[in-house]
């Protein structure tokens, strides 16, 4: 039941009757089947990709012959295409269920490839480290210890809330890993809005400016900052972009800022578009920003 406190739409009241009319349910079930979806659709508009069911709402909603059920692998128990998708205790709307679980793949897929990194990166020198971070001595150096675990990985996200060094810490990785690498890396920097991106520019042309190295691994660091839909190539008024799957960016490292800005949708359009073997960092801070879908 939907709590009396949260203030609907009339487009969660319209898309909740819509589906109910495609039931066969009596007025009290549908009138109960119509507090759930108005729920799930309020809780979207909120940020939240899906609601919790008792065992009540379960058998309820996959009574109504518009939910496909989940199996525990992940996997849909049904090939057609219906609107609500129930996993477990909880109920997505289909497109954001697929979108979760594509985005939960992808990431998997590229913790795998950290190992691969790991090792071909294991021998990196501690004075390398010591270098842009200075020696390593008595508390844990979170900003070191960042810089290690995202050279080893091929997926890093990299927190903290404001004034705690994110984007000094990033840049003195880019410079780690283009000293690393064998050929010059190909790296993309890039926020949710465009003010976003003029504050990660300004603030990564003054961080690498103070690098303790040489100017051709700064020459290989860009400082311009561009937006995730111009990196993408958006293509409006579609909800598509030039680069996905089948047309790949040509970024070894994608840098994304404001990460908590980034809905989901984007995100694992994101992770669809970045060409095999690439690396991800993302920087932000969970209290800070939310999504700007």
């Amino acid at each position: 039941m939907l709590d009396e406190a949260k203030s609907v739409s009339r487009l969660d009241v319209v898309f909740s009757l819509f589906l109910s009319e495609r039931t066969t349910f009596n007025p009290l079930q549908k009138q109960a089947f119509e507090n759930i979806v108005m729920s799930l659709s309020y809780e979207q508009s909120q940020g939240h990709s899906c609601i919790q069911l008792d065992e009540q709402g379960r058998a309820l909603v996959l009574a109504s012959g518009l939910a496909i059920s989940c199996s525990p692998s992940g996997e849909l128990d049904q090939a057609d295409t219906l609107p609500l998708v129930v996993e477990q205790d909880r109920l997505y709307l289909h497109r954001y269920w697929f979108y979760e679980n594509r985005l939960a793949m992808q990431i998997k897929a590229m913790i795998q490839l950290s190992e691969a990194h790991g090792q071909k990166i294991a021998a990196a020198p501690t004075a390398l480290f010591d270098k842009y971070f200075g020696m390593s001595e008595g508390e844990t150096d979170w900003h070191r210890e960042a810089a290690i675990q995202s050279v080893k990985q091929s997926f890093s996200i990299i927190t903290g809330g404001p004034g705690t060094g994110k984007t000094t810490t990033v840049v003195k990785i880019l410079a780690l890993l283009q000293e690393l690498a064998e050929q010059p890396l190909v790296i993309a920097l890039a926020a949710p809005t465009g003010k976003a991106a003029m504050r990660l520019q300004d603030s990564i042309g003054f961080s690498k400016a103070a690098l303790p190295c040489p100017e051709t691994v700064k020459s290989h660091i860009p400082e311009t900052v561009t937006t995730l839909h111009r990196l993408l190539g958006a293509k409006p008024p579609s909800p598509y972009f030039r680069h996905d799957a089948s047309k790949s960016l040509v970024y070894d490292l994608v840098v994304v800022d404001e990460a908590s800005m980034v809905d989901l949708a984007l995100m694992s359009k994101l992770m669809d578009a970045l060409k095999p073997g690439s690396r991800l960092i993302l920087l932000g801070d969970k209290d800070q920003m939310d999504s700007v879908e």
